[in-house]
Parts: C-alpha cells; structure tokens; sequence
C-alpha cells in the first residue's frame, strides 16, 4: 500500500461510520433481500487486471464499498523510473467499475448518498478534484458527486452527499450499476519544483431498497 493510501485510513474510517447510519423510518421499514455480488468488471488508467478494485456488500446490503488499491496520481515534477523529474502540469486518472448484484424478483433499489474519501498532496496554487458518476446499464439517468481541493494542503478528505432525486433500478430487470471514479490534479500554476499528489482509496454508497 502507498503511504499516503495508509495516511487515507482515518478518513476511511469516517466516512464508513457515516454512512453506515440508517435513518430511522428506513431502520423500521422492511429488511432488505439478501444480495451478492456477482460479477465486477473494471478498467481504465487506475485500476485493472493488476490492480482490481475490491467490492463489500455492509449493512444488510444498505452499504456499498468500492476500495481502489492503485488509483493514484501526480502533477509537478514527478520522478521517473530512469531518474529524471519532467515537468508534468496536470494529471488524471480513472476506474469505471461495472458490477452485478443478484437478488430476488421484485425488488429495485436506488443509490441514496454516495462520496469518496482518500488523500492529497498538494503544493500552494495546486487544485485538485474527485469526480464520481454512477448509472445503470441500459438507462439514461446520471448520479455525479465531487469534491474539491486547494493547495497547500497535505490532509485526508472525504465526503458523502445526499442524493436528491434517487435513480431506482429498473422492476424486473436485473441491470449492472457503473461507477466511474475519476481524479485530477492540476499543477499548472505550481512553483516548478514543487510536485503534488492525490489517491481515492474507496467510493461509498448508501442504498435503499423497496419492493416493486
């Protein structure tokens, strides 16, 4: 694990307590189905066949975790493996992870507050963002949640928004839900000495259930 993925654990720790919370009218409502995760699938420049990301179902199936072990990235002069330092003004990178959950007919369930947590680097006059969206497959409703970050800085973040108008799964079909998480640092008005880093080590999503 990269040390500023360790320095990201409290922040983790955080943001899984908030969002483990359940509502009280939704604690009295009806348990949820049992749901397994079936099939994850993810690419893109942070994350793949060597660095898969890993995907828990918590909280009687109320809470979603995506943890990226390498989604991770740096702007500013960033060292090489031959040595050298270039000049790098801005950096991104991504996971779109495509998963599966199977459970019983007549069932939908929507994606209720969503957010990310991880760690940053950043040196003065450096900004960087945490971008997330999510659907399903087959549908044309977007979810997007973000955070925003200035330099200087060198801390943990995390957040966790409510969603205002709940996408829900279509009735009788059983479609995949995407996340795309994305990070970006932009160094461009950095002192040119100066190097700037940033990880997103989990996406977290509350989910609520009801029946068709």
């Amino acid at each position: 694990m990269n040390p500023i993925q360790i320095a990201a654990l409290g922040a983790a720790t955080a943001l899984a307590s908030a969002a483990l919370a359940v509502p009280a009218h939704a604690a009295a409502a009806e348990d949820p189905p049992e749901v397994v995760v079936s099939e994850v699938v993810a690419n893109g420049t942070g994350c793949g066949a060597d660095a898969r990301p890993l995907v828990h179902l918590e909280n009687r199936s109320r809470r979603l975790t995506i943890e990226y072990p390498a989604l991770y990235t740096q702007a500013g002069q960033v060292p090489q493996d031959n040595g050298t330092r270039p000049w790098v003004p801005r950096a991104n990178r991504n996971c779109q992870v495509n998963l599966k959950l199977s459970y019983p007919a007549g069932w939908t369930f929507a994606v209720t507050r969503v957010g990310g947590m991880g760690y940053a680097d950043l040196a003065e006059r450096t900004t960087a963002k945490s971008i997330g969206t999510y659907y399903f497959a087959g549908m044309t409703e977007t979810g997007e949640f973000q955070s925003a970050l200035t330099g200087p800085l060198t801390d943990t973040y995390s957040y966790l928004d409510g969603v205002g108008s709940p996408n829900w799964s279509e009735c009788g079909k059983t479609r995949a839900l995407n996340v795309n998480a994305r990070i970006q640092v932009d160094a461009s008005k950095a002192d040119r000495q100066s190097l700037s880093e940033m990880t997103l080590d989990a996406t977290v999503a509350n989910l609520e259930w009801r029946r068709c």
